[in-house]
């Protein structure tokens, strides 16, 4: 959906859940999706006027979810650096996949569990759609060792 044919309001009723869904995947806890999800929004909806008429607007959110959590995970590795926070016991699995590069973390959730495509993933991070194919790419090899590594 282009942002020609679209209000706010709409854009929010219509990607909030699964925008939702991608920041919880990429963050883990409730609160902290929650949290960034009206980041999202809230830095979405001073942008929305400016926003080309043509752009695709689903893919739009991602790229400012993806910033969101980027900026998560920055504070939450100063936190923990500082002691301030404690590292979360996880699944092995999900511990594997958090030690991915975040490039590779996020455009693998995009691909497997939000099931964009590779363009769409492209878009939203700002590469192009063999950038994102090689990065989902080199999550899906890395993992197995990570993994190993989790054992």
């Amino acid at each position: 959906m282009t942002a020609q044919n679209i209000n706010f309001e709409e854009l929010v009723d219509l990607h909030a859940e699964e925008i939702f869904s991608y920041l919880w995947r990429l963050l883990g806890e409730n609160k902290a999706a929650e949290d960034r999800l009206q980041s999202t929004f809230q830095k979405a909806i001073q942008e929305f006027q400016n926003l080309d008429d043509k752009a695709d607007v689903r893919i739009w959110l991602y790229a400012h979810a993806t910033k969101e959590g980027r900026a998560y995970w920055k504070e939450r590795k100063k936190l923990e650096s500082s002691g301030i926070a404690r590292k979360k016991k996880s699944s092995s699995f999900r511990a594997a996949v958090q030690k991915l590069p975040y490039n590779q973390f996020a455009t693998l959730l995009m691909r497997k569990y939000q099931n964009l495509n590779y363009k769409e993933i492209g878009a939203a991070m700002h590469f192009t759609e063999s950038a994102a194919r090689s990065s989902v790419y080199r999550a899906l090899k890395r993992l197995p060792k990570l993994l190993k590594e989790q054992d």
